[in-house]
């Protein structure tokens, strides 16, 4: 929860043994996505979405522009 409204999540993930494992999504305070991405033994993976603006674009198709711009790939998941 965020520290200035403790009713508004800041993020949803997974800590095992204080390492990050499987779905991580942290949130800007006003509910949009700033990050989201998956993790195996604390390390990246796979495809991350990060917006770092707090408010999306006016335009549709400029906030889909910025989400594909913004997406990072990481390697895949180990098997």
């Amino acid at each position: 929860m965020f520290e200035t409204d403790p009713e508004v999540q800041q993020l949803d993930g997974s800590l095992v043994d204080g390492v990050w494992e499987g779905d991580l999504v942290v949130y800007h305070d006003n509910g949009r996505v700033r990050h989201s991405g998956s993790f195996v033994n604390g390390e990246r993976c796979g495809p991350w979405l990060e917006n770092r603006d707090v408010e999306p674009p006016e335009d549709l198709y400029d906030e889909r522009k910025q989400e594909v711009e913004s997406m990072g790939l990481y390697p895949a998941w180990p098997t």
